[in-house]
This record gives C-alpha cells, sequence and structure tokens, in this order.
C-alpha cells in the first residue's frame, strides 16, 4: 500500500475479552482501483486479528501484519503498481535488515512465497508466528529453512519474483559490497539472520584456486555472465583479461546468521589468457630442446674447477632438457650424472658420484629478444651422492631434498633461434655470465 493513497487506517475492538469489531477507516482521495487496493489491505489486518489474535498482538509482529496485508491487497487487486514503493525499500533495506526488521517492504517476500508454495504457506507461516513476546526469528526459522531463504535470495537478485497475477516485481537489485582479490587472501563473508545478503567477488586474471574453510548457514556464487547458481569453483580461470567476477547469494535462517570463509589462492605464472605459439616470434621456440653444450651444471663445474683441492670435476647438467609449448607453458629438467675428486688436507683423495633428477614447471613469453620464463615453486630435488672416502669406504646419500626458492619467481635470458638451435644468455650484476646452447 504505497504512500501515495492518503490515508486509511482501522480501529480494532476485539482485543482479547472483547466483542468482535473492525472499523476500516479511508478519506476520500482514492480512485476506485486503489479503494480496493486500500480496502482489501486493511480488511486483511482485521482476517489477521480476528483469526491470529494472539500472534497478532505479539512483540515485533508488524513484520508479517504489515507485509503479509500487502500481499494479500495484490491478490484482490492483482497486476498492480500499487506496492512498487515498498519494492524500492525492500531494494534499499533488505541488504543489511533482516525480513524481521522491516514491515510494508516485505510484501516482496510474501509473493515469492505465494509464487513457490501457494497462498497456503503464507497462511501457515502466520499461524506459527509467536502467541507471545518470544523471538520472530526463531518462529520463522522453524518454519523457513536455510536452502529455503537461499532460494528466495536467488530469485530476487534474479528478478524472478511476481506478484499475483504475473506481474513482474519491479525490484532493482542493489550489487552489495565488492570484494577485489587480487592476492592471496582469506575472504570472510558476515550477516544477520534473515538478511538478504549479496556480494561480488571480482579475482584478477589468471587462475585461482579456492577453499570454504568455515560455512554456517547458505551461499552460492553465479560466475558472470553466467546465470547458473553453484558453489563457487574449487579452481577457475580467467577466459578474459578481464577480473574474474562471482555475484555472491547468501543466507541463513538459523541463530549466528550467515558465516562464509573462503581461502582464495593465487596460482603463480598462469597467464590470463592460454596463448597459442603457433605462429610469429615465438614458434622458432616451441619444441624439446637438448643441452649440447654450457649451462648451470658446466658454470658450477668451471667454477669448482678453480678449487685448488678440486682436481677433477664432471659436474651434472642440471637443466638438460628444456620443453617449450605452443600453450605457454614449459618443463625444464635434469636427469643426469656426473663426478669430482679433491684431495684433503692431509693428502687422501675423496671421490664423489653424483646422480641428479629434478622438474620445474611454469610458463613462458618472449619480449623482443628476451625469453622470459615465470617458474612454479621447487619443492624438491632428488640427489644420490656416493662418496668414496681415501682407505676405499663408500657412503651413500640418497633422497628428495629441498631446493629452493619455495614460491614462483622469474627469469629473463637473451635468445637467438635459428635452423633447430637455441642460445641462452643469462648476465647479471656481480654475477658470471651464463650460456646455454640447445638443439632440437
Amino acid at each position: 500500500m504505497g504512500d501515495d493513497f492518503g490515508s486509511s487506517g482501522r480501529s480494532v475492538d476485539s482485543g482479547p475479552g472483547n466483542p468482535p469489531s473492525c472499523i476500516i477507516v479511508i478519506y476520500p482521495n482514492l480512485g476506485v482501483d486503489g479503494y480496493k487496493f486500500v480496502i482489501a489491505h486493511e480488511f486483511f489486518h482485521c482476517m489477521q486479528d480476528e483469526d491470529f489474535e494472539l500472534q497478532s498482538y505479539s512483540s515485533g509482529a508488524d513484520w508479517w501484519l504489515e507485509g503479509t496485508a500487502e500481499w494479500f491487497a495484490s491478490r484482490v487487486e492483482r497486476g498492480t503498481n500499487y506496492s512498487d514503493g515498498w519494492v524500492d525499500g525492500f531494494d534499499e533495506l533488505s541488504a543489511e535488515t533482516p525480513l524481521t526488521g522491516m514491515t510494508y517492504e516485505n510484501v516482496v517476500f510474501f509473493w515469492w512465497l505465494d509464487q513457490n508454495f501457494g497462498p497456503g504457506r503464507v497462511i501457515d507461516l502466520i499461524r506459527a508466528m509467536p502467541t507471545r513476546d518470544t523471538s520472530q526469528d526463531e518462529a520463522l526459522a522453524g518454519v523457513l529453512s536455510d536452502a529455503e531463504f537461499l532460494q528466495f535470495v536467488e530469485d530476487y537478485l534474479d528478478r524472478k519474483i511476481t506478484q499475483p497475477g504475473g506481474r513482474t516485481a519491479a525490484v532493482t537489485p542493489a550489487q552489495g559490497h565488492v570484494y577485489n582479490v587480487e592476492r592471496d587472501q582469506t575472504i570472510t563473508i558476515e550477516a544477520e539472520r534473515f538478511v538478504t545478503y549479496r556480494a561480488i567477488l571480482e579475482f584478477a586474471c589468471g587462475e585461482w584456486s579456492a577453499k570454504v574453510t568455515r560455512e554456517k548457514g547458505a551461499y552460492q556464487t553465479q560466475r558472470q555472465p553466467d546465470l547458473n547458481w553453484s558453489e563457487l569453483p574449487a579452481v577457475f580461470r580467467s577466459d578474459s583479461t578481464g577480473d574474474i567476477r562471482f555475484r555472491v547469494a547468501g543466507g541463513a535462517a538459523q541463530e549466528g546468521g550467515l558465516a562464509i570463509e573462503i581461502e582464495a589462492a593465487k596460482t603463480p605464472c598462469i597467464p590470463c589468457l592460454t596463448p597459442d605459439f603457433s605462429d610469429g616470434p615465438e614458434a622458432c621456440l616451441v619444441g624439446e630442446w637438448h643441452l649440447a653444450s654450457g649451462g648451470m651444471g658446466a658454470k658450477i663445474g668451471k667454477m669448482l674447477e678453480d678449487v685448488p683441492e678440486i682436481e677433477g670435476v664432471d659436474y651434472p647438467d642440471i637443466d638438460g632438457f628444456l620443453a617449450l609449448r605452443r600453450d605457454g607453458t614449459f618443463t625444464l629438467r635434469a636427469n643426469d650424472d656426473g663426478s669430482l675428486s679433491a684431495t684433503s688436507p692431509s693428502g687422501g683423495l675423496f671421490s664423489a658420484d653424483i646422480s641428479i633428477k629434478m622438474e620445474k614447471q611454469g610458463t613462458w613469453s618472449i619480449s623482443g629478444n628476451k625469453l622470459i620464463q615465470c617458474y612454479t615453486p621447487l619443492r624438491n630435488i632428488k640427489i644420490d651422492e656416493t662418496v668414496t672416502d681415501p682407505d676405499g669406504v663408500k657412503q651413500t646419500i640418497t633422497g628428495n631434498r629441498f631446493l629452493g626458492p619455495a614460491v614462483s619467481y622469474t627469469e629473463k635470458r637473451q635468445f637467438t633461434c635459428a635452423d633447430g638451435k637455441l642460445n641462452l644468455v643469462q648476465r647479471a650484476l656481480l654475477a658470471p655470465t651464463i650460456t646455454w646452447e640447445y638443439e632440437k
């Protein structure tokens, strides 16, 4: 019953112990249809007083007294815009105010209840309301589950609610709070019970993993621009260079309200879009490359040769195989054996046989004449060592060992590529220059 209908009201003398009577007063400033609507609204209040007397006089009952009276009037005078002012109020208040904290605005909820379960469900709800000054929230929770309330929230956000007679409710839901997620973080969502919760989760482009670590109440997400509601995926990836947007719907009927915690983690080295390096300057680099000379192992071996105590070095290659793929991913693998010998201060000769197995993953691209590789965290490396002392006693050390860094990192190297050969050069301040010669 919108404000533009002027003044109306009723005088009820049917309190406990009084004879039933209900006087409706309407001032003559309405059209015929307006009179019908207002009379129906006030008449339903009379019905409430008569049939649900104890419920009507309980504390806090206005949320359903006015909401159901407006609902009943819209069943009598169907398809009107007379309640649109209260619908606007629902749009404004419902993101933070529970159903039990509003009044006429709740016509939106009772339309939905009628639309999905029939008018009998509305009457059953009224009948279940408290008959004394006890909690309206607890009474409502006894007849409306978390799942049902969440369905109401989703239908409201999707603008699927219709009035009796088929007119679409003129709702304009606000999007709610926007969570901008650009790095690993915990997302905390909280709301009072029976709040029509909505929000936007906006993730930076790339790939993400998400794990719900706490869930009280119910929630669903809707990846934009899709229309289907579901739980937040465990892993999701962008399909453009823009942000990944999820709309969130949530609600809770039980005490304690809505409480959701989501652990979000960005997958390292995943670009916003999967590239295709079939053509262009990257095409020459695509393929499986085998180290012909140079590399990190050779550089380490050369440095060890300058140590006086070292007599012989054949250090294993630790980057002997490099696969650069069309989709922008790469694998760098080590699987090689080597040896070295050293003289102890007492003159004894120690020797060691070394076997290294390691694999690194990541993504690659080029910028000018530089190959850019983003490495995902390297957790361990398998190294087997057999050390022989001067007396011929052997000791074997084997197992997986940590080889940092335990975070993603980026490496840039100059390259030239032609005729099945790939040359890489790495220069750094105050560090030796390293070259790699790969062949297909």
